[in-house]
């Protein structure tokens, strides 16, 4: 009992927080992502393999998110590289003279209920260096949709979402290191669209920051050393429906709230070693987090990282140790070979091996599956994999990549995964689940002149695992004008399904640039859900936009 007061008690404050910043936002964007588990069970999130971005480009650039330190990652399985299709209008060429600030404003709206506006703006780089001042960047965004499918406004078919990011880094001397800070305030809201007779809407708000210093310079090799210490709290209710009586069929949602407390110290040497370069690090780091009326899930884990690289090849070689208070004891390591030389025909190669550990929680989930039931800590999930990857380029404007990747979950720590089975509350509920995938991918783009051709083909060969069907086609045209600065440009996309029925996915995008700081983008995404009437759903039948048209302007600074 005295456990669980004092856990609420450390809530306190950021409740009080969160609770304050719903009073102006409470809406979230929602990307279409699906992980669910089908007939046998298993279930994934994907990314064992860089499948290409999502075939309708946005007209606003995603911002990164704060950064939370996480386990050293030559000591997980990291994603192979790939090359995806730009989504970002293009940002405009400095001139000579450093500017002291930079930036740009968009503004847009469109159907259904379009409305999205964002403002960014840097502190250049070239000022920071001569000033000797942080270099500092501050971006909000605003994103939202309603009435999507057909509905009408006041049906709860609407997503909405607002974020604000700050960050400031600083280098106080060449050879004195870097320091950085990153904080953000985000909110959100879903609407749950008729399924849940006592809700309006499920909103989340979240609080991250992130401090971070390290001595390393590029000037002064030799020994280094850094430490982190980054914090998050999210908070996730429901909104009650105006106007409804008992008795109700779905029961109460209970709010969920989460803070996570992440510090983290490495050290380490780098030089010249053996006609090379060499690397050596040390890293130990700890991760808590604490969720009211459930519990708390503690994490300890030490890594060394051997890393060495000369000309174009680079060999890498880690292992470590993580403790967590669910599963106990766990030694991941890993190891790869790359050869990258953009001059050859053969330009890049990779190869790695290992036992991955990698940390997540619902929350991490939430952005794709809205509606995922949150009332759990987290897990550290475990997989033997193997991958590769390589790029040709057989001819000039013409490249080739293709890639493999294969993992099986290791001494049964399973992922943790979104079911495709909804609660009483009408919320998706969540479950480890044991995997075992081999994924490929083919990629072909060709740059004649002014076009840009592309196609990629994404392929299952195990367990189809939550997807609908094992292979997929991406299709990409693009076209501009003339030009060091095209005045124009056009680009059209398709996500064709090869062994499932499936209405493909097309979407286009024109930019109009009539003088040099000023845009002009027309977009539709999903053009042919609307047109032939039908919707495309998420897990737990839970509606998506389903095609949308938008026009928008930005003004680059």
């Amino acid at each position: 009992m005295n456990k669980q007061l004092k856990l609420k008690y450390r809530y306190a404050a950021s409740l009080l927080i969160l609770t304050a910043f719903r009073a102006f936002a409470s809406d979230i964007s929602v990307p279409d992502i699906e992980t669910r588990i089908r007939n046998t069970g298993n279930a994934v999130p994907e990314g064992a393999l860089p499948s290409l971005p999502s075939p309708f480009p946005a007209a606003v650039p995603e911002y990164p998110p704060v950064p939370l330190p996480q386990d050293p990652p030559a000591a997980e399985a990291e994603p192979l590289p790939a090359e995806p299709v730009s989504r970002e209008l293009p940002v405009p060429d400095v001139p000579e003279a450093p500017r002291p600030v930079i930036g740009y404003a968009l503004l847009g709206a469109g159907y259904p209920g379009l409305l999205k506006g964002e403002l960014f703006v840097h502190g250049s780089k070239a000022r920071s260096a001569s000033s000797g001042s942080p270099e500092a960047s501050l971006h909000f965004a605003y994103d939202a949709a309603d009435a999507y499918t057909g509905s009408s406004v006041g049906e709860a078919f609407f997503d909405r979402s607002i974020d604000l990011r700050a960050s400031v880094r600083h280098t106080p001397g060449i050879q004195t290191g870097v320091w950085s800070l990153d904080s953000s305030l985000s909110s959100g809201s879903d609407g749950f669209q008729g399924k849940n007779d006592r809700y309006w809407s499920l909103s989340s708000r979240e609080i991250a920051w992130n401090g971070a210093y390290s001595s390393r310079t590029e000037s002064a090799p030799g020994a280094y050393w850094g430490a982190s210490f980054a914090g998050l709290s999210r908070l996730a209710s429901p909104d009650s429906l105006a106007g409804s009586v008992e008795p109700y069929v779905n029961e109460t949602i209970t709010d969920a709230a989460s803070y996570q407390i992440i510090p983290g110290i490495s050290a380490g040497w780098a030089g010249s070693a053996f006609g090379g370069t060499a690397d050596i690090s040390l890293f130990g780091g700890y991760f808590f987090e604490g969720m009211a009326d459930i519990g708390e899930f503690h994490q300890g884990s030490g890594d060394l990282s051997l890393l060495w690289e000369r000309s174009f090849f680079r060999a890498s070689l880690s292992g470590g140790l993580r403790y967590d208070s669910e599963d106990g004891v766990l030694a991941p390591f890993a190891t790869a070979l790359d050869f990258d030389h953009p001059l050859e025909a053969l330009s890049l190669i990779h190869v790695s091996a290992g036992l991955s550990a990698d940390r997540a929680s619902p929350w991490d989930l939430a952005p794709d599956h809205p509606f995922v039931e949150r009332n759990r800590l987290s897990a550290l999930s475990s997989d033997w994999f193997a991958q590769a990857q390589a790029s040709v380029t057989p001819a000039e404007r013409v490249s080739f990549s293709t890639a493999l990747a294969w993992k099986k979950t290791a001494f049964g720590r399973g992922v943790l995964a979104v079911t495709d089975t909804l609660d009483q509350s009408s919320l998706l509920e969540t479950a480890r689940v044991e995997r075992n995938s081999l994924e490929s991918s083919l990629a072909l783009a060709w740059t004649p002149s002014v076009f840009t051709l592309e196609a990629a083909w994404n392929a299952q060969w195990l367990d189809l695992l939550w997807k609908d069907g094992a292979h997929e086609a991406r299709f990409s045209a693009g076209v501009k004008s003339p030009g060091p600065r095209p005045l124009w440009d056009a680009r059209a996309q398709a996500l064709v399904a090869l062994d499932y029925e499936a209405l493909p996915e097309i979407g286009v995008t024109a930019t109009l640039r009539p003088a040099d700081m000023l845009s002009f983008i027309v977009s539709v995404e999903d053009g042919l859900s609307p047109m032939l009437g039908e919707t495309r759903y998420r897990l737990g039948n839970y509606a998506l936009r389903s095609g949308s048209f938008s026009a928008s302007a930005r003004v680059d600074f």
